[in-house]
């Protein structure tokens, strides 16, 4: 009688696999697999006898579990039965067991064309075609006009027609491209001024495009006046726009007079100090700094146990802040009638460990053949040292 059942599961099971490659819905059926086993299944196992029950697995445990299935080893027997897992939410269930896949694909999931460009964006052949796509002319357009409309709004306050000038969408293409460019460079902590310096610092593509329109406060604080210029007016600002440089040149360049708080700092009592001798706060903290450096350099630079490489840094910079640079001399107690002891030369590398007895006539330091050169004198020349 067991054998007979074994066989009629087995039809079973190859009936359902077959039903299942035919009609796709059913797939929807297995996934919302029921909890519970159907009043037949339980019948017919009850009919059978006690060798039946003896196997105590339910048909559908004994149709998965195939070998294809290896997966389901570890998992434990309640959730084979249930047919799922729930999540923590206590809401969201899991199938154990995963979908058939020799199965025709959905509807919904068949891809009928490639993903990528569409429309005219297949047929851009340039970066600035593929920009313009992204920024098109019309939207340039509208930025250009509504800027004219506010340029037009502030030309009366300027008496010169250049310093105020309508522009166009070639100039407003530049900027955008000024932009990318200072981006590619990670400009956003540098100064502006700095990517127009003409000492060879700065940036020619920049010179090139425009020239620098300064946004400075004293900068803005010229440009707002430039129409009472001379008008011997007195003007009220914060301390924002406060500062020494400015206030004398609102006095000499434009005759006007300027009341404000002045934040008191070292720029400051300098340039109050030293009227003759104009200097930008940039400029000043770079000159201050090499001044609060110079000396510790100086003193790093006597010690003995620094690399070549290194040694070479701190000279160079010296000299590019203008100290003057001693000679080295020769370490006390040392004679030069004294033998010399075998040393590291002092040029090769550490990994060289090239011991040698030779001597530098003027550091009397030992340095080997390959760092040292040879000196020959004549007899008549060597009479005189």
């Amino acid at each position: 009688m067991s054998s007979l059942l074994t066989d009629r599961i087995i039809e079973e099971c190859l009936e359902q696999e077959d039903s299942e490659e035919e009609n796709v819905s059913e797939i929807e059926d297995f996934e919302e697999h029921s909890d519970h086993e159907s009043g037949t299944e339980q019948e017919a196992s009850d009919s059978d006898g006690s060798s039946v029950s003896e196997e105590s697995f339910p048909s559908n445990l004994q149709i998965e579990n195939t070998e294809d299935e290896e997966y389901l080893e570890d998992v434990p027997l309640k959730y084979l039965r249930r047919g799922r897992f729930t999540g923590k939410d206590k809401r969201t269930r899991w199938q154990v067991r995963e979908p058939p896949r020799r199965v025709r694909t959905r509807s919904h999931n068949i891809i009928y064309h490639l993903p990528g460009p569409i429309g005219e964006g297949r047929s851009c052949s340039s970066m600035l075609e593929a920009w313009n796509l992204v920024f098109p002319e019309t939207c340039l357009l509208k930025i250009v006009q509504y800027t004219n409309i506010y340029i037009e709004e502030l030309k009366s306050k300027f008496s010169r027609e250049r310093d105020c000038k309508s522009t166009d969408i070639v100039e407003l293409r530049a900027l955008f491209g000024l932009l990318y460019f200072c981006g590619r460079l990670r400009s956003g902590h540098l100064n502006t001024k700095d990517l127009w310096e003409k000492d060879g610092s700065g940036s020619d593509v920049c010179i090139a495009t425009m020239s620098r329109e300064s946004n400075s406060p004293s900068e803005v604080v010229k440009r707002l006046v430039e129409p009472i210029k001379n008008s011997h007016r007195n003007i009220v600002m914060d301390n924002w726009f406060t500062s020494f440089p400015l206030l004398r040149d609102l006095l000499n360049d434009y005759g006007l007079t300027a009341l404000g708080t002045i934040r008191v700092n070292s720029h400051v009592l300098y340039c109050a100090s030293n009227p003759q001798k104009r200097m930008s706060r940039y400029k000043f903290l770079e000159e201050l700094a090499y001044a609060l450096v110079t000396p510790h350099v100086m003193n790093r630079r006597s010690m003995t146990n620094l690399s070549k490489e290194l040694k070479d840094m701190i000279d160079k910079f010296l000299r590019e802040v203008g100290v003057e640079l001693p000679e080295d001399q020769p370490a006390q107690g040392q004679s030069q009638n004294k033998r010399p002891k075998k040393s590291r030369c002092h040029l090769c590398p550490r990994l060289k460990d090239s011991n040698t007895p030779r001597v530098c006539s003027k550091c009397m330091k030992n340095v080997c053949r390959n760092h040292s050169v040879d000196v020959i004198v004549c007899a008549k020349c060597q009479e005189k040292y």
